[in-house]
């Protein structure tokens, strides 16, 4: 597959080249899920190894989709894939904030469905996205520290430069915006950073 590349990457450490591997989980070691929340809610499964290397194995990302059949999606996809998996949830600390209807947390939701999630230490994105640099800027046994399923295309093309930071027009210069560009890449790669 391939795309025009609009703006800066979020991340130009990727390289789908070197990162992309067929994986298969290992049963010794936990699922890290890192969520994204909204009425786009995104998931991120991966592991990380003792030798510090992680391995993304899947990924759900939905469009225009609510909280209700977003975490029943997910507990079939856990059920599903990684029955008998230790599993650590984690998300957006926004959705610690209390919904303005109902009055409950998208973490106490998911607790309803018996989906015990906790929130990221933060939400800053500079830290969200060192996070995820980090490992795809080192090698492990010689290979790269951070590898990608092969099925997981639409972690991909985000990491590929979906998710990007939108160029400013100045003549002369390539500058771009401060803040990444939140469109249908954003989701999937914030999840991928929480996890």
């Amino acid at each position: 597959y391939g795309y025009v590349q609009d703006g800066r990457p979020v991340w130009p450490e990727y390289d789908d080249d070197l990162m992309v591997d067929e994986l298969e989980p290992d049963p010794s070691v936990p699922i890290q899920v890192g969520l994204d929340f909204g009425l786009t809610p995104a998931a991120v499964f991966a592991q990380r190894h003792p030798t510090g290397q992680w391995r993304v194995l899947h990924e759900i990302v939905t469009s225009d989709m609510g909280l209700e059949r977003f975490g029943l999606l997910l507990k079939a996809e856990l059920e599903r894939r990684f029955p008998k998996y230790d599993v650590d949830l984690w998300g957006d600390p926004a959705g610690a904030a209390r919904d303005q209807i109902f009055e409950v947390t998208s973490f106490d939701h998911l607790k309803t469905l018996g989906l015990v999630a906790r929130p990221c230490p933060t939400n800053d994105f500079k830290t969200r996205r060192e996070a995820l640099a980090a490992p795809m800027s080192r090698l492990v046994g010689g290979r790269p520290g951070f590898l990608v399923d092969r099925s997981c295309a639409r972690l991909r093309k985000s990491l590929s430069g979906g998710y990007h930071f939108k160029r400013i027009a100045v003549a002369g210069h390539d500058r771009f915006k401060d803040s990444p560009n939140k469109n249908e890449h954003s989701h999937v790669g914030d999840a991928a950073a929480y996890c």
